[in-house]
């Protein structure tokens, strides 16, 4: 209220009514870690009712109560009340990058029982390594001589992972064995046959130098003679054995 009072002593009076809304409270209440890796996200809600808008490093995203943060950046939310009154609030989200799992490998990933590939990570960080599921080693790399899934868990600094995986096939070997038609010791103008037990590729040796690719040989001659078996996939094996020639 205004009393007004002029130089005769005479006054006047006036008043007014002053109106002061209170204003809301602006609270970022967030559904989990504020610090993620890349491909996760949480939840920012307002604690509190009123007209909503959200920014992400001071652009417009959302007029909604709640925004999914997926990306890093300061999130701030600004809440007005019905009286046009707002309070604004804000909160960082850093979003970590993931590390990238790349296996290299030292040579072909099919081969035979006996032989093995390496199969090195091409990047750093943690490493896990994994066969058909079960962990087997936390090397940078390993050795593989069996057939199987190999996969790799790469996990950064910041505990953020990424994987990769490939498939060892390993052959396995054929079996050589000889089989004779009579002894291996005989007289001059005598023979006995040579055969192979198993099917496959057949190539026959005597002391070294080929001889046939038959599944068998006459032999009639003293000498050591050896079978090389080689099975579909390339995978061989060998067996010897010496035959006598009396003069």
């Amino acid at each position: 209220s205004l009393v007004l009072t002029n130089a005769n002593g005479c006054s006047d009076s006036a008043s007014l009514a002053v109106t002061v809304f209170g204003l809301p409270v602006a609270q970022i209440d967030s559904a989990g870690p504020l610090a993620f890796c890349q491909g996760d996200s949480v939840i920012l809600r307002s604690a509190n009712s009123g007209n909503y808008q959200w920014y992400r490093n001071g652009a417009a995203i959302s007029s909604d109560s709640f925004v999914v943060a997926n990306q890093s950046g300061t999130y701030s939310l600004v809440l007005t009340n019905a009286n046009g009154c707002s309070d604004s609030a804000s909160l960082a989200v850093t979003v970590f990058g993931l590390p990238v799992a790349q296996i290299d490998s030292s040579g072909p990933l099919s081969f035979c029982s006996g032989d093995s590939v390496i199969l090195r990570s091409a990047n750093n960080g943690n490493y896990q390594w994994y066969r058909n599921g079960a962990a087997v080693s936390t090397d940078s790399f390993i050795t593989v001589s069996t057939s199987g899934t190999y996969s790799l868990v790469l996990t950064n600094t910041n505990g953020c992972s990424d994987s990769a995986s490939l498939a060892v096939t390993v052959f396995g070997l054929p079996v050589a064995q000889i089989d004779s038609a009579g002894p291996l010791a005989f007289c001059q103008g005598d023979s006995v046959i040579l055969r192979s037990a198993n099917n496959g590729n057949y190539q026959w040796f005597r002391n070294g130098a080929a001889l046939s690719t038959d599944s068998f040989v006459v032999a009639n001659q003293s000498g050591t003679y050896s079978l090389v078996l080689t099975n579909a996939n390339g995978c061989s094996d060998s067996a010897s054995l010496a035959v006598t020639v009396f003069g």
